[in-house]
């Protein structure tokens, strides 16, 4: 993809997010995409992943898309930064049957992103909670030329009942090679448990606006 289509497609989902009807078509029977860690450029010493939502054009419709980018690469002092971008196709996949770690776990957070997407997505928009933009993917579980399947989800939150509006957006990894869970993982805490996949925004100090300069780019060309 060219810088130009990589902005505009960025710019888009922001512009989507506050449109409930249009997430709602988004999102329509898709729940996960599919990627290779070799494939976006991920160093062993990386830590992260930037997988941005976005939205492109093909033929007469808009679609949902992921743009994968490693967190190293991101950021304005990257020469040609659109060649370490790579998009992926949202698309609909089953949960798998086998898996090691977790299983109830994991499949009652991706069956909560089935189930109740759309009522999540509305009822986040009634109470003006911002929708997230980014997913942050830690690399220390990945290996590359490995394939991994990316759910999204939502969990609930710490110490409250579940209901739509305790629900929280999540996203699960699936080693497809293996059929083992990536995240939630068994080595995690219960603290990273929870915490695994960070969403921006919320930007953090430790998380701060300038390390996802593709979000700033778009912002500052089509603001």
């Amino acid at each position: 993809m060219e810088l130009e289509e990589i902005k505009k497609s960025i710019k888009q989902w922001d512009t989507s997010r506050i449109e409930y009807a249009v997430m709602q078509k988004l999102f329509s029977s898709k729940n996960c995409f599919t990627f290779t860690l070799s494939d976006v450029g991920i160093l062993d010493n990386e830590e992260c992943i930037h997988a941005y939502l976005s939205v492109t054009r093909e033929g007469t419709s808009d679609v949902l898309t992921m743009l994968l980018i490693a967190s190293s690469n991101d950021k304005k002092e990257q020469t040609d930064i659109h060649k370490y971008v790579t998009k992926c196709e949202i698309i609909s996949e089953a949960i798998p049957k086998k898996d090691i770690v977790d299983p109830q776990e994991a499949k009652l957070r991706i069956g909560n992103w089935e189930n109740h997407c759309e009522t999540w997505l509305k009822s986040r928009l009634d109470q003006k909670e911002e929708l997230h933009q980014v997913f942050v993917i830690p690399k220390r579980y990945l290996q590359n030329d490995r394939t991994y399947t990316a759910f999204f989800a939502l969990k609930d939150a710490l110490g409250i009942p579940n209901t739509t509006n305790s629900l929280v957006g999540d996203m699960i990894i699936w080693d497809k090679t293996n059929n083992t869970i990536t995240y939630p993982n068994h080595e995690d805490t219960s603290d990273t448990f929870y915490n695994t996949i960070h969403l921006i925004p919320p930007f953090t100090q430790r998380e701060p606006k300038e390390q996802f300069y593709l979000l700033e780019l778009a912002n500052a060309t089509y603001d």
